[in-house]
């Protein structure tokens, strides 16, 4: 029985298909058998001998020997300088001295004399002219025999009137500083004089209250 050209065909590309396959194959072992894998030899470890050697010991420090003691030499007196005899001075003639020229100063602004205060004359109040009545006494004080000096401080205006009065020093009754009070109050004086011109001042005026036996 005659085959078909195509099957002819199928069969020996199967053999060239084995055939190639185990060339492969034999190239594939015949290389591995020329070139074996290669592998890192192993490490042989090296050994260190170590020796102990024991150190000498250290031999223990002397102590030093104390040195004598040795006394300490006194300085030696030093020699006193000798007095040398100093040379006396020359003498010297004197030079006469230069004479200045002798300026005059000029003459000092002579300042304008002060103006001389006016005379001041005290406030009167005794004035024999100006008749001020004595204060009156009490009739209280008079029946109790009070007695006392009253002191009245008093500003004698320029008119010659009394201003201000107030009691400088109590006589220690109350009835008799106010008669003093009442008694200065309408008594006239003499003005205080600044030159020519009258002026305000002040006065100190003691009122004597003394009953007659």
């Amino acid at each position: 029985m005659n085959k078909h050209p195509s099957d002819r065909r199928g069969q020996w590309q199967a053999r060239l298909l084995a055939l190639s396959s185990a060339v492969l194959l034999h190239g594939l072992v015949w290389l591995v058998w020329r070139n074996p894998p290669i592998t890192a030899p192993a490490q042989i470890p090296r050994v260190v001998e170590v020796a102990l050697i024991s150190q000498p010991k250290a031999k223990p420090a002397r102590p030093a020997a104390p040195k004598p003691a040795t006394k300490p030499v006194p300085p030696k007196p030093k020699p006193l300088p000798k007095p040398t005899a100093k040379p006396l001075p020359k003498p010297t003639t004197p030079q006469p001295a230069e004479e200045k020229p002798v300026t005059a100063a000029p003459p000092a602004d002579v300042a304008p004399s002060a103006p001389a205060a006016a005379p001041f004359k005290e406030a009167n109040y005794k004035a024999a002219y100006l008749q001020n009545p004595p204060p009156r006494y009490p009739p209280m004080a008079r029946e109790r025999h009070w007695e006392g000096k009253v002191l009245i401080r008093t500003k004698i205006l320029a008119d010659g009137s009394a201003g201000e009065v107030r009691i400088e020093q109590s006589s220690g009754h109350e009835a008799l500083d106010a008669a003093a009070l009442d008694a200065v109050k309408n008594w006239r004086f003499v003005a205080a004089m600044a030159g020519d011109q009258a002026v305000d001042s002040w006065v100190i005026i003691p009122i004597d209250f003394k009953l007659k036996n």
